[in-house]
């Protein structure tokens, strides 16, 4: 047998260098000789991961942390098996373990970075990248994921300086100049966009990201198959990683779409799909049961009685504009819109109430914790006005707060709030051909989307029957896009705004825009995405029961 030294240096490089198989062959040499031998473990548990043997991968990692608890690698294995797991909670603290032991590892901290960024704990994301562009002031990969947290946190100004010294980086110079791709998307310059992504692939053609952005940004033409041909041929390139190759699938749908051509669209969409369920949720499947359960738990725990009982914890605000709706139902239109008013600031999808609205409400006992509320308000509020300063109104248009408008009401019961619905099979559709930076869990299925927008309209079916009519206004996307001019009246009016011209022309407003609709928002008000989803009425599949 050779030195066992030699044989983990070749293991640990076979591993870094994605050879899996050699990598595994090596390993299991080592522990037929020495079965608690750490570095075989690690070795082999990371090769299990990354082949998708979750559990049995785990097992090794959490033995091979055992052996040698002060190994800072052995705590970065643990990390990426919990990521597989799909707890971010649980890998967060491994990855500070490996942190605390080796402070000074470069690459731990990106990889920290980009699980954090993954579930959209966009502000930690921030904390643990300053540390780590201290350490390597020049290298681009980590100012590329400080731009990206920035945007993501509607700071996208502050993004240009980082992506500057990125792009000086030539081995991150294709993704910087990806990057500022979408920091002119974001700001509805899209012709720029278009030149930066072009430039991305030129310097990099096997990738995702630039080629996502230019299919999200643009609607393609014949002149763009070139591009949708090479798309198609990375698919198949195993040199590109699984996540991007997802995207990919995305974009060929996109593309499709646009060109007319849609089973070959809808069959990407799909493959998509598919993809996203493995790299995006783990392979876990929607917990039916567990969703209606705290959906049981909301209509009975917030009704008239619980409001009479709770009135006057709340605060007298009318600071927050709440805009909800199942997600692609026209939340983003509905802000930019309001937006354009001069006493109105967007602060975009706040995830405050989901993450938080449970730890003061016991739907079990039906029972509030006022003082905490009465924190959590202040805390909500002091948000607002740091995100969006000097303004008398600001929106939060997170979709997903249907879930928390009895909590919502409570807390500010003079807030407006605006639901808007829109065609089920539209938004259900649209639903299933959008890519998520962190996915619902119910978003890559037909069969989960179709009973997540049953459990939507039967919530919004209850805040109907106990919420006041002059705190709650529902609007219909078709009307809004076919009547504009009155379905805005209204909204103002509701909102106690008066009309602006401006608000007549979303398409105008220059505000940042992150969310996946950002190519919409910026044209005139239109209609063509009505009834979008009988172009797709011969596959429709599950989707055929909200016909």
């Amino acid at each position: 047998m050779p030195n066992v030294d030699d044989l983990r240096d070749q293991a640990r490089s076979a591993l870094a260098s994605l050879s899996l198989e050699v990598a595994e062959r090596l390993a299991a040499e080592l522990l037929q000789e020495f079965p608690e031998d750490a570095v075989a473990l690690w070795v082999m548990g990371r090769v299990k991961v990354r082949l998708g043997q979750v559990p049995d991968g785990f097992r090794l990692l959490e033995r091979s942390v055992q052996i040698q608890p002060l190994d800072a690698d052995a705590h970065i294995g643990v990390a990426e098996a919990f990521i597989a797991l799909g707890d971010a909670a649980q890998a967060s603290l491994a990855y500070q373990n490996a942190l605390k032991l080796a402070p000074k590892v470069y690459g731990n901290y990106l990889s920290f970075a980009k699980m954090l960024l993954a579930y959209r704990l966009d502000r930690d994301a921030v904390v643990v990248l300053e540390k780590a562009i201290v350490i390597n002031p020049s290298d681009g990969e980590g100012r590329v994921l400080m731009a990206q947290a920035l945007t993501s946190l509607n700071m996208g100004d502050q993004c240009l300086a980082h992506l500057e010294v990125a792009i000086a980086d030539e081995g991150s110079a294709a993704m910087a100049s990806g990057m500022l791709g979408y920091w002119y998307q974001a700001r509805g310059q899209f012709p720029q966009a278009r030149a930066h992504f072009e430039n991305s692939i030129a310097l990099e053609p096997r990738q995702a990201l630039a080629y996502y952005g230019l299919a999200q940004g643009n609607r393609l033409t014949e002149g763009d198959l070139p591009t949708l041909t090479q798309v198609a041929a990375l698919i198949n390139d195993e040199v590109v990683p699984v996540d991007e190759r997802m995207y990919l699938r995305y974009v060929l749908g996109k593309g499709y779409a646009d060109l007319g051509l849609y089973e070959q669209s809808w069959l990407s969409y799909e493959e998509a799909n598919k993809l996203a369920q493995h790299v995006c949720l783990a392979d876990k499947r929607f917990n039916r049961g567990g969703y209606a359960e705290i959906n049981d738990g909301i209509i009975a725990t917030f009704n008239r009685e619980f409001f009479k009982r709770n009135r006057g914890v709340g605060s007298g605000q009318k600071l927050p504009i709440f805009v909800v709706g199942m997600m692609r139902s026209g939340t983003t239109l509905v802000e930019q819109i309001l937006s354009c008013h001069p006493e109105v600031g967007a602060a975009g999808e706040l995830d405050f109430w989901l993450d938080q609205g449970f730890s003061v409400v016991d739907l079990k006992k039906k029972s509030l914790d006022s003082k905490q509320l009465t924190r959590l308000i202040q805390q909500y509020t002091d948000g607002l006005n740091q995100v969006v300063p000097g303004k008398k109104f600001v929106t939060d248009k997170m979709p997903q707060n249907f879930q928390m408008l009895g909590l919502i009401h409570t807390a500010f019961p003079k807030a407006p709030i605006i639901h808007i619905r829109r065609n089920p099979l539209d938004t259900c559709i649209s639903i299933f051909t959008t890519a998520y930076q962190k996915s619902p869990d119910f978003a890559h299925d037909p069969e989960s989307i179709v009973f997540a927008y049953r459990q939507y309209q039967r919530l919004v079916e209850h805040w109907r029957k106990v919420l006041p009519r002059e705190q709650f206004l529902e609007i219909d996307y078709e009307e809004l896009t076919a009547n504009r001019e009155p379905i805005i009246r209204k909204m103002l009016s509701f909102c106690g705004l008066e009309f602006y011209e401006s608000c007549l022309h979303p398409e105008q407003n220059d505000r940042l825009v992150i969310t996946p609709s950002l190519w919409q928002v910026r044209q005139p008000v239109y209609r063509t995405a009505v009834d979008r989803w009988k172009v797709y009425e011969p596959w429709l599949g599950a989707f055929a029961k909200l016909v």
